[in-house]
């Protein structure tokens, strides 16, 4: 398993108490796709190579932001693994029920990648799918 994905899971677990199974895909640009499985309304993510997560609204909520909800961040982590460790809770909020953005004034990221990890942990995990937040079409 990938070495920043292997920490997100150890950190749900560490700092969550939830055991979540990820599918990985490579995407045409340079980017590692993660679905996760095991947290219902759990986006797909990003992993640069560089090792940086990229959550559809992880830059909008800071670490003091999410210190003031009463969550329990990792102090040593980035904003950004801090925004995986709660995705589930940061995608329940309003305005956030949004996959990562596609189009020409966003970061392109790869559409079918997106399509392809939701697919295959779908049918890796059939009766916890129903937990894979799908966006509306």
């Amino acid at each position: 398993m990938n070495p920043y994905v292997e920490r997100i899971v150890s950190l749900l677990k560490s700092a969550r108490g939830i055991t979540a199974t990820p599918f990985i895909t490579e995407g045409t640009d340079d980017r590692l796709y993660v679905q996760v499985v095991g947290i219902a309304g759990f986006p797909v993510f990003t992993v640069k190579r560089s090792g940086a997560y990229e959550l559809p609204f992880e830059h909008t909520y800071t670490n003091a932001d999410m210190k003031k909800r009463g969550w329990s961040i990792v102090e040593s982590e980035s904003e950004g693994l801090n925004a995986v460790l709660f995705a589930d809770q940061l995608a329940a909020r309003p305005r956030n029920r949004h996959d990562l953005c596609t189009g020409p004034n966003y970061v392109p990221y790869d559409p079918n990648a997106i399509a392809r990890v939701r697919q295959v942990a779908a049918q890796a995990d059939p009766k916890e799918s129903w937990q894979i937040w799908l966006e509306a079409a």
